[in-house]
């Protein structure tokens, strides 16, 4: 399981694996101004991906 986060104000998608032992999202620490976070909560999205807690990707929008 991974989470979508998109940044309205920058147009970038980030898809990242964090969370806790319960499975709840957890704030990088890198996102300093979550206001700037489009979505409320994160989406549960299917991704065949096996992450490092700390991997993301970052996809910018043109």
């Amino acid at each position: 399981m991974a989470y979508v986060r998109y940044y309205q104000n920058e147009k970038i998608l980030v898809i990242h694996q964090l969370a806790d032992a319960n499975g709840e999202f957890v704030w990088p620490e890198f996102v300093k101004h979550p206001t700037d976070v489009f979505t409320e909560k994160p989406f549960n999205v299917q991704i065949p991906l096996s992450l490092h807690p700390f991997d993301f990707f970052w996809i910018k929008f043109s």
